[in-house]
């Protein structure tokens, strides 16, 4: 009996400790907000479920503004005391269903599951009201530059929403801070009387390029770089069948990966992959055999 109590006691500890370990793996230490991590998860679960059920959810990128600056001046002490003001002020003015999070530095996101861009915007307001009503011990009036983005109507993929979101906070910043911007499709396109603007749409498609580039910048396997651009592109573009060719010679495409053959698979890719990969090797290396020896025959033609 007594060692049925231990075990039953052991088991509660752990599942205790369990608890305990995974909310410290969610939560911001500083701010007690949630973290880059649960933002992420979040996010994709909140947009399955509003694509499934027609519905929408929206999100908002908020930076503070030249917080640099206000470290530099006031020091990192005042700093984090703003971080965790502001913290509070954006709890206290979503709903409770709406999530919270510090997802790096001076930047806050808040997912609102059922809710459109009209209640982003609600929402961006309530907070630069609130903003505009405080006063931070040893800093003075604060202000946030605002992004706001809609899924599934602005994209279905969550990452792609969250760069949208944000490709709206920079356009904000651009356009003097301590505002609010709704992404759209058309915004930034210049008309008649309007100057010209970056395309929001455009922004947040070259961050996610560079992103990739700097992913294939680190891989020297052909398959390899051929694998990461299939999952780059079903993951933000939603393609279902996509194949990446290496070309030889005039005519020749040698296929180096499909969806079939994806990183998610890397672990059962067959012989035949890995026989494509090293003819592809041998295709790029040939070409560049063929570039140098040109230029050495040109060099040595010279007079």
């Amino acid at each position: 009996m007594q060692r049925c109590r231990d075990a039953a006691v052991l088991a509660l500890d752990n599942a205790e400790i369990r608890a305990r370990l995974e909310h410290q793996a969610q939560t911001d230490s500083l701010t007690g907000l949630w973290n880059h991590r649960y933002f992420h998860d979040r996010l994709r679960s909140e947009l399955t479920r509003a694509s499934r059920a027609h519905d929408s959810v929206a999100v908002l990128m908020l930076d503070i503004d030249d917080f640099k600056k206000l470290n530099d001046v006031h020091g990192h002490g005042i700093g984090d005391q703003i971080l965790i003001g502001l913290g509070e002020i954006l709890r206290a003015s979503v709903r409770a269903s709406d999530v919270v999070c510090r997802i790096g530095g001076e930047e806050f996101a808040v997912v609102m599951p059922s809710s459109g861009a009209g209640a982003g915007i609600r929402l961006a307001r309530r907070i630069t009201a609130r903003l505009a009503e405080t006063e931070f011990e040893g800093a003075g009036r604060i202000t946030v530059s605002v992004g706001i983005a809609q899924g599934p109507q602005d994209a279905t993929n969550p990452r792609e929403l969250l760069a949208f979101a944000e490709a709206a906070m920079m356009t904000a910043k651009t356009r003097g801070k301590k505002q609010a911007v709704l992404f759209d499709e058309t915004a930034g396109r210049p008309d008649v009387e309007a100057s010209p603007d970056r395309d929001v749409r455009s922004v947040a498609h070259m961050k996610m390029l560079r992103s990739l580039a700097g992913k294939l910048s680190r891989l020297n396997d052909v398959t390899r770089i051929g694998e990461l651009i299939v999952d780059e592109l079903r993951s933000l573009l939603d393609y279902h069948a996509c194949r990446v060719y290496v070309r030889e010679g005039v005519d020749d495409l040698i296929p180096v990966a499909s969806a079939a053959t994806s990183a998610n698979t890397a672990r059962r890719r067959p012989r035949a992959c890995a026989a494509r990969s090293a003819r592809a090797s041998r295709a790029a290396w040939r070409s560049r055999a063929s570039r140098s020896c040109s230029r050495t025959r040109s060099t040595a033609s010279s007079p």
